[in-house]
Formats: structure tokens, C-alpha cells, sequence
């Protein structure tokens, strides 16, 4: 059976003194009785040290990193124990989350990663949390189920994310290659050692959208490539084929995000460099789309015409 014992939590944390006591709360009010934290920080400038070290009394270490991705790396390098939980230093986690995975770890086999969908609040706005919330999980059997529901339902959060630890430490995160969009495809890849997991209520989690946040910044901006690069990992774990019914759902929301992406995450000197159908062309150079519309169209046209002719025929 597992317990709380078997899950390592680590927040990572860079210059955010004035939100991480929030984070830090959220977790150690777990009614799973969380025992053990380890802040992880990327030489902040800030006082996060004192901070931090407030909270020693109730379990918490402080561990300081250094350079690009320094706290993703440490986490990998010395997690030990059988999960491990890598949090982030401006959210809110709901009191019984970890309760609740720590009962599907005992319920379900072979799960590779648990995380859940969540509710998104601006600045110090904090949403009331209940203490009522639903245990209803979404279960994946493989890679490409967890990948149909992250790319086509959305909304599934990357902070929350448990992992079984020994696939964790082995998996890339590759951000030279997605940039800012490195969350899902990390997941993704996890995902392909086991079965995974979603809660489904939204107030399982609490996302701050603030101007300090990474995605939000100005800062490390996506390159085209790497835009169009997330929708062809996404492409290849969907198993996009040359069916008409695949093809059509990948592209209609493949143009989704390339143009989302394009608006609220390519810099300002690229967007003067490409138009958004630049991007377009470019994505199906690199093999998104395959063929062109119109035939496939003919081709739905054709095949319903004769099956009306033949249904009349007979």
C-alpha cells in the first residue's frame, strides 16, 4: 500500500518570495499529511531564502540551483522515492489532491503519471476553495488516449503532475526544443511507460496568471520552429493517419493552436518576419497536412452520393 511516504514533493521556485508561502501552505495543509518538502531554487535574488526557511520547523528544505532548467535537473538528479511531484511556487493545490492520487495509486495499476484539470484565478484574486471536490478521474490505458484528451480537451495542468519517479528521471525535458511549450510533451512522454490519469473537477487545482510567469514574459519567446515543433510531437502521439476522420480533428485544431500560440507567445520581431499563414505553410512543409482538402472532400461527396444511389437502387 502506498502512502504519503512513497511521494517526494519539490517545489521549484525562482524570485517569487511574495507568492511561494501560498504554495507552501497548500501543500502542507494536505489532509494527507504531507511530511516533507524540498524548494528548489534557481538563484533567486529575492528574499525566498528567509522565506523558506520560516517553515523548516514543519519539514520543509531549501536547496539552491544554478543554472537553465537548475531545478528541473536537480529534482531529477536526487529524487528517490517511488513518485515524485515537481509543484510550482505561484499556485494553489486543493487540500485532499494528494489524499485522492494516493488512493488511485492503491486502486489502479501501473500508472505512469496522475495529474488533474484545474481552475485558473488572476494575480492575488484567490478563489474560495471547498472542501468538497469529486474523485472522479479520467483512467488512459496508453500514450496516445492521454495525448487525444490533453490536445483536444485541454485544461490539463503540468504542476500537479505525480510521476512514477524512475521514468521521471530518465525522461528529457527538451525545452530547446518546444520552449515554453515543454509541460505537455513531458507528460506525454511519460505517459507511454503505463497507464495514466485525470481528475475531472476543476477545482482540484488553482492556477495564478500573473505578469511574473514564465509563459506570460517577454522573456525566452518561442521560435516558429519550436511552435510548430509541439504540434508535430502531438501529431506523431495521436498516430495522425491518412484517415479522413483523424486527419480532419488534427488539423481543425492544429490551426487552433498554431494561430493561439502565434498571438499570445511569438515575439513581436517574428510576427513582423511571418504572417500567420507563413506559419501555416511552414507547419506543412515540416508534414503536418498531408494532402490536399478539397480531395478528401470529393472523396466524402462521392462515397455518401453512392450510398444514397445504391440505398435508392435497392
Amino acid at each position: 500500500m502506498y502512502t504519503i511516504d512513497d511521494i517526494q514533493i519539490f517545489i521549484a521556485t525562482h524570485n517569487r518570495a511574495n507568492l511561494i508561502v501560498e504554495s507552501l501552505e497548500s501543500i502542507l495543509n494536505q489532509t494527507a499529511g504531507v511530511k516533507e518538502i524540498t524548494v528548489l531554487d534557481n538563484d533567486s535574488t529575492d528574499n525566498t531564502y528567509e522565506v523558506v526557511s520560516k517553515y523548516a520547523d514543519r519539514g520543509v528544505k531549501y536547496i539552491k540551483t544554478y543554472g537553465f532548467l537548475g531545478n528541473f535537473n536537480k529534482a531529477q538528479e536526487i529524487a528517490n522515492k517511488e513518485f515524485v511531484m515537481l509543484f510550482h511556487d505561484d499556485d494553489i493545490l486543493h487540500p485532499k489532491y494528494i489524499e485522492l492520487a494516493i488512493n488511485l495509486l492503491n486502486k489502479e495499476n501501473n500508472l505512469s503519471i496522475i495529474t488533474t484539470r484545474y481552475t485558473e484565478f488572476k494575480n492575488n484574486n484567490v478563489p474560495t476553495i471547498s472542501q468538497e471536490i469529486s474523485d472522479k478521474v479520467y483512467i488512459f490505458k496508453d500514450q496516445k488516449e492521454f495525448a487525444e484528451f490533453l490536445y483536444y480537451k485541454e485544461i490539463v495542468a503540468y504542476a500537479t503532475a505525480i510521476y512514477k519517479t524512475k521514468y521521471f528521471k530518465i525522461c528529457p525535458i527538451e525545452y530547446e526544443k518546444y520552449s515554453k511549450f515543454n509541460d505537455w510533451p513531458f507528460m506525454v512522454k511519460i505517459a507511454k511507460y503505463g497507464k495514466s490519469a485525470i481528475f475531472a473537477d476543476l477545482n482540484m487545482f488553482y492556477i495564478r496568471k500573473h505578469c511574473g510567469q514564465d509563459t506570460c514574459t517577454s522573456t525566452n519567446t518561442p521560435s516558429i520552429e519550436q511552435s510548430i515543433n509541439w504540434d508535430l510531437f502531438f501529431k506523431k502521439a495521436l498516430k495522425v493517419d491518412k484517415s479522413a476522420k483523424n486527419f480532419f480533428r488534427f488539423k481543425n485544431y492544429y490551426k487552433h493552436f498554431l494561430y493561439s500560440k502565434y498571438v499570445d507567445y511569438i515575439s513581436q520581431e517574428d510576427r513582423e518576419k511571418y504572417s500567420m499563414q507563413d506559419v501555416v505553410n511552414i507547419a506543412k512543409f515540416k508534414g503536418i497536412e498531408y494532402f490536399n482538402r478539397r480531395i478528401i472532400l470529393c472523396l466524402y461527396v462521392l462515397f455518401y452520393t453512392l450510398k444514397i444511389y445504391l440505398k435508392i437502387k435497392i
